[in-house]
């Protein structure tokens, strides 16, 4: 994790600078006040921060205060670190907006402990946010969708469904013929027309530029997680939100919630398909929009050697749409065992175990989630220990953390 240092005095600064680095944080220097506000109130700011008293340019408490006025997105966690030990001056820091407060010289056991309470609360505060984030997409879509149906005309005539097959399939894959169904059935769910679905026989290289709409498909009874990937220039989500919803998109944000929402009724179409065939399937995840090249660790990883790929002529736009299969993605784990962002097929404990789950069915695993679960695992039975996941692929895990 990134720390901000502000410590104008040399000695102290290299003190905290080995102090951090030989607990394993990554220390980012300041001398002045002012310039550290500059950074701190920035979108790529630490979320972090140790912060002197005195200070040129700004002192600490005056950073403190402004940084509170400032309203961040994400709200920094900070450390005052002080020769002041006065109880006036510790109550000043506090009420200055400071978090915690340390006096000089620290105890390296003591200041370690703090920094870990930190890092709890850092995480604490970014699981929320990420909920209210998840929030606004969905308001975001259900509004469009409230559009996109007041605007439905007709009723739109489906075929009827063949009856589901009591045969075992061949493959755990979806076919070409699984995959034109789905669209067949979900594309026009947004008012668009499906011109053409054609496979290709590798996938094409992607353009950084373009977007990609993400979404998963857990097949639970052939234990497959499928990621499917929709792919547009933004000139195309422009165009097919505008034919969608007979209105140009006020900003890019709609854009983007658009085609979040064209992934996952493709993905429900997908899910359609597999009950025919007598399987059972899940979103595990909410669809994610983002920008191919633009995310903050670089460019979409590699996509798997067997992934599909077709191009979609949708409302006489060209599309690029993958999947790409993981196989053995549902898993029975002890809590010890789990990963982050590990999903919960059924809640803990089980029915049999506690009336009041812990966790419900689909609680995606954080590091402070699997923490209270190896300590509530000590209050159960042997049996009743076992947690029963999907585990997301690498590229599920890679958007999840970037978008």
């Amino acid at each position: 994790m990134r720390v901000l240092v502000v410590e104008d005095e040399p000695t102290a600064q290299r003190v905290i600078k080995m102090f951090l680095e030989r607990s394993g944080y990554e220390p980012v220097l300041f001398d002045d006040g002012q310039k550290a506000f500059e950074l701190a109130s920035s979108a790529d700011s630490p979320p972090l921060i140790i912060l002197d008293w005195m200070l040129p340019g700004m002192d600490g408490p005056s950073l403190c205060k402004a940084l509170r006025a400032a309203k961040p997105k994400i709200r920094p966690y900070v450390i005052m670190l002080s020769s002041k030990t006065g109880k006036e001056d510790v109550a000043a820091g506090l009420d200055a907006g400071a978090d915690d407060y340390v006096s000089k010289p620290f105890n390296i056991g003591e200041m370690q402990a703090r920094l870990r309470v930190a890092c709890r609360a850092i995480q604490f505060q970014h699981e929320i946010q990420r909920q209210l984030d998840d929030n606004d997409r969905l308001n975001q879509r259900n509004n469009l969708l409230s559009e996109i149906i007041s605007k439905q005309r007709e009723q739109i005539a489906l075929a009827v469904a063949p009856a589901p097959s009591s045969e075992v399939p061949d493959s755990d894959a979806f076919s070409h013929e699984d995959v034109r169904g789905a669209l067949t059935v979900s594309v026009p769910e947004l008012r668009l027309q499906l011109d053409g679905v054609c496979p290709c026989e590798s996938v094409p290289p992607l353009d950084p530029v373009f977007y990609g709409a993400w979404n998963a498909v857990m097949v639970a009874s052939t234990k497959h997680w499928t990621d499917l990937l929709v792919i547009g220039s933004g000139e195309t989500l422009g165009y097919l939100f505008e034919k969608s919803l007979g209105r140009a998109p006020v900003n890019m944000v709609e854009s983007q919630s658009f085609w979040a929402e064209l992934a996952r009724v493709v993905g429900l179409g997908l899910i359609r398909t597999a009950e025919l065939k007598g399987r059972t399937g899940v979103l595990p995840m909410m669809s994610r929009t983002f920008p191919l090249g633009l995310g903050p660790q670089g460019n979409l990883p590699p996509l798997p050697a067997q992934t599909q790929a077709y191009e979609l002529s949708i409302a006489g736009r060209q599309i690029l749409m993958t999947l790409s299969a993981q196989p053995e993605a549902a898993l029975t784990v002890a809590p010890k065992h789990l990963r982050e962002l590990d999903i919960l097929s059924e809640a803990f404990p089980p029915n049999f175990a506690s009336s009041i789950p812990l966790f419900k069915e689909g609680a995606v695993m954080t590091d402070r989630f699997i923490e209270k679960l190896i300590c509530r695992e000590q209050d159960l039975q042997e049996e009743d220990t076992v947690l029963r996941v999907y585990r997301p692929s690498p590229l599920a895990k890679f958007i999840q953390r970037n978008s």
